[in-house]
């Protein structure tokens, strides 16, 4: 006897978005479904394509949420987004001097080598 068709339920496109979002292969989540790779590729390729981006945007607004609240964690949040996402960087300015041409500075190493070298 044939085996049914299987037929995609709402509650197997959530978690099948779920688990392809959190990074899941495709061969797992087919695992978890009960259904072949081919299956799970023929009946879920909307979800399979967008779940990482759904993710993504849901962690993002979160994120965005706890950085502009007045809450623990805001301003490491709030940091952590400008420098992700405003460009903002730490920068740490130093002046440096070279009292020396960088051959001179080789030669003298090249001879404090040879003096070591020789005893």
């Amino acid at each position: 006897m044939p085996r049914k068709p299987h037929e995609p339920t709402e509650k197997d496109r959530k978690q099948i978005t779920v688990m392809a979002g959190i990074g899941l292969t495709h061969d797992q989540i087919a695992k978890v479904v009960g259904i072949s790779d081919e299956t799970l590729r023929k009946y879920y390729s909307q979800e399979l394509e967008t779940a990482e981006s759904l993710m993504n945007a849901q962690v993002a607004q979160n994120l965005f949420s706890i950085a502009t609240s007045k809450g623990t964690g805001s301003v490491a949040a709030a940091i952590f987004w400008m420098k992700t996402r405003a460009g903002w960087r730490e920068t740490i300015k130093a002046d440096i001097e070279i009292k020396h041409e960088p051959t001179d500075n080789l030669f003298n190493f090249l001879k404090m080598a040879e003096q070591a070298k020789n005893g």
